[in-house]
């Protein structure tokens, strides 16, 4: 209404001459607004369309001095008016509906802003708040913000009133126990999500530390007391005081518990209200590092007196075997569910990782660091293949340990909620739950080990070498060479699950990346003739082909590239040369058939450069432009072109898209590969294999980590698949899950969080009303 009052009227969508017209008719001030026959000899004036001639006769008639016709023509003008502030109304909605518009995107743009800002240290909050904005208004952006969000794993929250110390899981994974400044909450776990259910009444006393028992039955805490409870009945059945406990921890069979106070302690509590104690031994006192008891109750480490790693034997009575005298400053430890590798959490080292197959002879197998200063806590998975590693900064890192000499980042948890004190997966290892403390409201987090994981569908085993190339046809025929022995083989994955030799295999000898045509293939740095009974060798010395054009690159002087046409059964010959220096990569793109070549002489002067070859002979700049942090590898697809070094860049549509890759993934990249529709790219490297997904109008996001020693990768160019080649053979990988969830991300959204609550929605947002994002 202010606006009607105050505003000049908005008419846009009203033609001239009407316009002009229904403007003076809205004027403000009664007096400036035209009569209804100044109004209708202007309207007369304007011509057709505005007027009919039939009205224009009546109007010369009227014109001529009848009072009857005047007054009739009044009456039109009165009707034309009308007719104009219609006009005007329709106007005014439209305006009103743009102003809307405008409001909505407004809106959407700041609970995106806000997404993004509070994605490290709330990413519950970050997801719905993308969510509502995706509802407000859907856009790229939107669900990119849903995907960043969704990539961090985040699942949900147990949300009690005071800060946790430590959760664990029940061995069935169905409860989990809370504890920190108040009682012990027990909480029902159904996927996501948590549902009080009960709590055991501590009197106000500090809970440090709890176990279940194997059968899930019994809970041990500690803190000022040392309590058994019965879960069902939510009773203590045993309670020992006098002292303060800083760890506690069932054995694998139940029969005994190991307590951390300024001694290392075992108890026999086979009767669980007459626990007794049956061995003990004084423990370290400057950094209270603990102990634990491997799996199978064969073993128990802890920190003993003068600071020093221990291993005991532990059945029967304990007896020491063998002290560790390289670790340095121990606060937490983790047993391998096998019991032959022992994670120990220090001060100085981060974690350092304990073969222990022999424990008379403990043999050091790695060290790590985590990515948030010091190591708090530690702790395997079910399959002992990854350790997820708590630090004083809130975050905890997963790490892959399936080869313990070669531990390989996965990716790190990050929330507010002060230095984590916790740490525990689910049976499946499919999640991990964290507690930190330093006062915190809501600080148990449950997460997804592996939020965007790809689907394995085969294997195809090899003897080992060194460097494992891969490539696979529109047909989904995968291309295996090996660098050693040079032997090029062909498979058919139309059932990726089930992979059969699609033709016999040959030798070639050399590297390179592979691509395999109808009739051509090339591999091991050459073009092959493969429409023969037997394969040709057509081109050496070639750094890119495309096979179905019949077009191959081969870099000369280090200076010119020469185009080569390519066909079977005739001799190569050279059509054209493209002018180069510095060259780092050159890449034809499969799709548009242009060439991509890569300029890096470590300087401003880097820069990428793409020629179009529709007309061979004559190839044309179609583009260039400045690389962005150097070129360790490239790659273009359907006019997309990716670069990778520190920094994953993008080039899409004129545009420039980049992103950090983690620090420690910034040596050995090995092969990159775009998947058919552009939406993911596959990076190997000494790290594993990176995924990341590269969604419109938006920056390039890591999204997976597939761990191993992949020496290449490549994507199907018609279908779902990716294929991994590392020294010990070759991996096929199913890619459509993650692809739909990441081209969709709101069924999963509102799976794991919906959108913003009335309560958060008023917080947030003004001047909208509330808007259910997942009904």
């Amino acid at each position: 209404m202010g606006r009607i009052l105050t505003q000049p009227p908005d008419l846009e969508g009203v033609p001239e001459p009407l316009r002009r017209l229904a403007g003076a008719a809205l004027e403000k001030d009664p007096d400036r607004r035209p009569s209804a026959n100044a109004l209708l000899d202007a309207l007369l004036s304007a011509g057709r369309p505005a007027v009919t001639p039939e009205l224009r006769r009546v109007a010369l008639a009227a014109r001529a001095g009848n009072r009857r016709t005047r007054r009739w023509l009044g009456r039109a003008a009165a009707l034309v008016l009308a007719g104009l502030l219609v006009a005007s109304g329709v106007a005014l909605a439209r305006s009103s509906e743009r102003v809307e518009r405008q409001d909505r995107a407004l809106v959407q743009r700041d609970l995106l802003d806000r997404s993004a800002r509070v994605l490290d240290t709330d990413p519950g909050l970050a997801l719905r708040l993308a969510v509502s904005a995706d509802t407000i208004s859907p856009s790229d952006r939107g669900r990119a913000a849903i995907d960043a969000a969704l990539a961090t794993g985040y699942e949900g929250e147990l949300s009690p009133d005071e800060a946790v110390y430590t959760a664990e899981f029940r061995p069935d994974g169905r409860m989990v126990a809370a504890a920190g400044a108040g009682d012990v909450g027990l909480w029902t776990v159904d996927g996501s999500r948590f549902r009080r259910v009960g709590a055991l009444a501590t009197a106000g006393q500090e809970t440090t530390d709890l176990s279940f028992s194997p059968d899930g039955r019994t809970i041990a805490t500690a803190g000022a007391r040392l309590q058994l409870w019965d879960v069902a009945a939510a009773h203590p059945v045993a309670e020992l005081t006098g002292q303060a406990w800083d760890g506690v921890q069932f054995s694998g069979s139940g029969d005994r518990l190991l307590t951390v106070s300024d001694r290392l302690e075992l108890w026999d509590v086979r009767d669980r209200a007459r626990p007794r104690s049956v061995w003990s031994a004084p423990a370290g006192t400057a950094t209270r590092g603990g102990a634990r008891l491997s799996p199978d109750g064969r073993l128990l480490a802890g920190v003993a007196e003068g600071e020093l790693l221990t291993v005991w034997a532990a059945a029967g009575t304990p007896r020491r075997i063998s002290v560790i005298t390289d670790a340095d400053a121990v606060i937490n430890l983790a047993f391998s569910p096998d019991g032959r590798r022992l994670a120990a959490a220090t001060i100085s080292d981060g974690v350092r990782l304990y073969d222990l197959t022999d424990p008379a002879r403990p043999r050091l197998s790695s060290t790590f660091a985590a990515d948030g200063g010091t190591v708090t806590t530690v702790a395997f998975d079910s399959t002992g293949t990854v350790l997820a590693a708590g630090s004083q900064q809130r975050t905890v890192g997963l790490w892959s340990v399936a080869d313990p000499a070669r531990p390989q980042p996965l990716r790190t948890l990050r929330r507010d909620g002060g230095w984590i004190s916790s740490v525990d997966f689910t049976p499946d290892g499919a999640r991990v739950l964290t507690a930190g403390w330093q006062g915190a409201a809501r600080s148990a987090a449950l997460w997804r080990v592996a939020p965007f994981a790809p689907v394995r569908r085969s294997r195809l085993d090899a003897a080992r070498d060194p460097i494992r190339l891969v490539g696979l046809s529109p047909a989904d025929v995968l291309v295996v060479t090996a660098l050693s022995d040079g032997q090029v083989e062909f498979w058919d994955l139309r059932d990726p699950g089930r992979p059969v030799r699609a033709r016999p295999a040959f030798r070639s000898s050399g590297a390179s990346r592979i691509r395999l045509g109808t009739t051509l293939l090339y591999a091991n740095g050459a073009v092959h003739d493969l429409s023969g009974p037997e394969p040709r060798r057509l081109l050496e010395g070639v750094v890119d082909a495309d096979p179905e054009r019949g077009l191959a690159a081969v870099l000369r002087d280090g200076e010119r590239v020469l185009i080569y046409r390519v066909a079977p059964g005739a001799e190569p010959e050279a059509v054209a040369e493209i002018p180069a220096a510095y060259v780092a990569s050159i890449v034809f793109d499969q799709v548009t058939g242009n060439l991509v070549v890569a300029d890096d002489n470590g300087g401003a002067e880097s820069a990428l450069t793409v020629w179009d070859l529709s007309v061979r002979a004559a190839p044309r700049r179609a583009a260039a432009q400045a690389a962005q942090g150097g070129v360790q590898a490239l790659e273009a697809r359907g006019g997309t072109v990716v670069t990778v070094d520190r920094n994953v860049v993008v080039w899409a549509a004129g545009t420039v898209r980049s992103a950090p890759r983690p620090g420690n993934r910034i040596a050995g990249v090995g092969a990159v590969t775009l998947s058919a529709d552009g939406s993911l790219l596959a990076i190997t490297g000494r790290s594993g294999t990176e995924l990341w997904s590269l969604p419109p109008g938006a920056d390039p996001l890591l999204v997976a980590v597939l761990p191993g020693e992949p020496t290449s990768a490549a994507f199907s160019p018609r279908g779902p698949l990716l294929a991994v080649g590392d020294p010990a053979g070759t991996t096929i990988w199913d890619v459509s899950a993650l692809r739909m969830t990441l081209h969709d991300p709101r069924a999963e959204a509102c799976r794991r969080q919906g959108g913003l609550t009335a309560g958060e929605w008023a917080a947030h947002v003004t001047g909208l009303g509330y808007r259910a994002a997942c009904a």
